[in-house]
């Protein structure tokens, strides 16, 4: 059987475009003291390969499937060439490969390749030196390899080898050899890009301009951020195009502090679009800021010292509304950060709906108000710095009654029913809400002393002891 082996040089024919999605938030337009730029770099995880050469023999490597059958392929963009990490995390890398011959020009096998590359992090900020552009990437590697050619069957064979890359350079050498006796050498190329982001520390957002390491493509854009403590900052998931025409939707990431530094890994829902699978989607993110204003070691992008917890100034008032009107319920508060908001309503959390806007503002509105939207209203105001809770705004809602006519009973008694204009049902223990009173001239009104009791999602009562001949008319008050 004759062995092929791997060069990890060719130069891709697909712009994988997966260095070049992290952008985020807008600038404060006026360039105020709450702005700081810092700077960043941003490292694709995954590998870019290409085809390898062993004498007529190439092989074209894609994206990891576990499949082992043919490689993924897509006609117009070809093989991804990526060489991908098994988690985030890990120094463990797959691809699968087609077998080409140049001779005949046919594909006449495939395989896959698990290689384990170098963990060694020279400056400890979580990326591997042989991913960091910054640093050489000189180190050894071993893996396996299982390939099946048509024919022929199945083998499986060890690997053995170096990579090679200068410090600053995108792209470095290599030299692997297998226990089948192939040698191979080439080229393998790490992606990323870097630039600058400037963020605002009273507005938590951030600005962020980048270019990729090849200087072929720009990404700038806009998102919001929260400071979890002193050493941790979540950014928000957010959309992000490039000056290629190309939109990544980036997942919310965070970034965990290092002295001046933050580090931390992000993925993208696609990194590489013009492929149908989903790859070059893992990252790594690295932040330098330089900015501390107080002067307390922490740079201000997760500095919470200079913030201010909330105080609410304008508490929110309850009071009582008629059916159908909106109710509006608002607060007025102080803090740096702008504080956000949260309402309650009998201790349960409320979110916007068709009939409530506001929910995470400092105003609430209920439109349309029904009977059930009576109750206790609070707002949690909160900031990086602290919370607080507002007081309680106690809401009443008066709906008009519709009243069936009166019936008389075997007895001789009046069954009265009535109940919510709105349609919304009653129950018996709303019953002390009504005074039922009768009048036999529409002057000289006196209480019916018997309590209602619910039925069919109404109130009724009986009127007892009223003469055959006699006439009475009937009222209800809400109190």
């Amino acid at each position: 059987m004759r062995e092929v082996f791997f060069d990890l040089g060719w130069l891709q024919q697909v712009v994988k475009g997966s260095a070049i999605w992290l952008m985020m938030l807008a600038m404060n337009p006026d360039g105020g003291a709450a702005t700081r730029t810092a700077s960043l770099t941003q490292h694709d995880l995954s590998l870019d390969i290409g085809y390898a050469v062993n004498g007529s023999v190439r092989l074209y490597f894609s994206t990891y499937d576990g499949s082992h059958t043919w490689a993924r392929y897509q006609t117009g963009v070809g093989w991804s060439g990526e060489l991908r990490p098994s988690s985030s995390a890990s120094t463990t890398y797959r691809s699968d490969y087609d077998i080409y011959s140049t001779v005949d020009g046919l594909l006449y096998g495939y395989g896959s390749i698990t290689v384990n590359l170098p963990s060694t992090d020279s400056d400890g900020d979580l990326l591997p030196d042989f991913l960091d552009r910054s640093r050489s990437g000189s180190a050894s590697l071993s893996g396996s390899a299982t390939e099946y050619l048509i024919g022929e069957g199945t083998s499986i064979y060890n690997l053995s080898g170096s990579l090679s890359r200068s410090a600053g350079s995108r792209t470095g050498s290599y030299l692997v050899g297998s226990s089948g006796g192939a040698q191979s050498y080439g080229n393998f190329t790490i992606a990323g890009s870097s630039g600058t982001l400037t963020y605002d520390t009273q507005a938590k957002t951030i600005a962020i301009q980048v270019s990729t390491f090849d200087g072929s493509e720009t990404v700038s854009g806009q998102t919001t951020y929260t400071i979890l403590d002193q050493n941790r900052i979540r950014v928000n998931g957010f959309a992000a195009p490039s000056s290629a025409g190309d939109t990544r939707q980036v997942n919310t990431f965070e970034l965990t502090r290092q002295g001046n530094r933050y580090v931390g890994r992000a993925s993208v829902a696609d990194g590489n679009i013009p492929t149908p699978w989903v790859d070059y989607n893992l990252y790594h993110i690295k932040v330098v800021d330089g900015n501390d204003s107080d002067g307390d070691g922490i740079p201000d992008l997760s500095d919470t010292s200079t913030a201010t917890s909330p105080t609410i100034t304008v508490q929110p008032l309850g009071g009582s509304h008629l059916g159908g009107a909106a109710i509006s319920l608002s607060v007025t508060a102080t803090g740096a950060p702008v504080p956000a908001y949260q309402w309650s309503k009998d201790g349960g959390q409320l979110t916007d709906s068709q009939r409530i806007a506001g929910s995470r503002a400092s105003t609430l509105v209920i439109s349309g108000a029904r009977r059930a939207d009576g109750g206790n209203y609070s707002v949690r105001v909160s900031n990086s710095a602290g919370a607080v809770d507002s007081t309680t705004a106690t809401i009443r809602v008066r709906v008009p009654q519709i009243c069936d006519p009166p019936v008389r009973g075997a007895g001789g008694d009046i069954v009265l029913r009535f109940g919510d204009r709105d349609g919304e049902a009653l129950v018996s223990a709303q019953a002390s809400l009504f005074a039922l009173q009768w009048s036999t001239n529409l002057v000289d009104w006196q209480d019916l002393l018997t309590s209602p009791t619910a039925s069919g999602g109404k109130l009724e009562v009986s009127d007892t002891g009223v003469a055959v001949t006699s006439r009475r008319f009937y009222r209800v008050l809400e109190r």
